[in-house]
């Protein structure tokens, strides 16, 4: 297995880490360094326990000053799907994916902290963003790789940051506390080729 991740590694970068005896877990690193994003799906739905399994996966990484400031929505209403293909016209994938999922920064919880000991809320400037945004990136990853590992492929989209606000997605969070950092992730079934 060593080999295997010091050729991936020495493939995507031109060389590879002097490393003389396999690290714990070598298997997984393979798999993660040859991760790729998948934009073929196969038509053939995904289990809804093992979505939100995955979920509560990704929701259950370390987070940025422990606020836990992203949220995962879960686009499965045929109406609200179809607004965002429209919006999407140059990600012609997203139409065949079996899942659409929305990955969004939420500051709320900062701000309730501040609410629930009626102080001002002093930190209104870049760090609501910035924590939201981290977050939301730890969240991302870890449930790429988690569906990774459960044999689903995923294709994060950035231009869904561009249109996410004119589509309510969830009518409990409030837009002033939902940061542009949202993600769409089309998971397809199957094990990888």
């Amino acid at each position: 297995m060593l080999d295997r991740l010091l050729a991936v590694l020495k493939a995507r970068f031109g060389s590879a880490p002097a490393l003389s005896e396999a690290p714990r877990g070598v298997d997984v690193l393979a798999d993660m360094a040859d991760r790729r994003v998948m934009r073929r799906y196969l038509d053939k739905p995904v289990d809804p326990a093992l979505l939100e399994t995955l979920c509560a996966v990704a929701l259950s990484a370390p987070s940025k000053s422990d606020l836990q400031q992203a949220d995962i929505v879960i686009v499965s209403d045929k109406g609200q799907r179809e607004k965002l293909e429209t919006l999407l016209p140059d990600n012609p994938w997203v139409k065949a994916a079996p899942v659409f999922l929305v990955f969004c920064g939420n500051n709320r919880r900062h701000r309730l902290l501040f609410e629930w000991r009626g102080r001002p809320f002093v930190n209104d400037y870049l760090d609501p963003f910035f924590n939201a945004a981290v977050d939301t990136g730890i969240v991302l990853a870890t449930f790429v790789a988690a569906a990774d590992r459960a044999g689903l492929g995923s294709c994060p989209i950035s231009a869904f940051s561009n249109v996410v606000f004119p589509i309510p997605l969830c009518p409990r969070m409030p837009t002033t506390s939902c940061s542009p950092t949202a993600k769409l992730i089309p998971l397809r079934t199957g094990m990888r080729p």
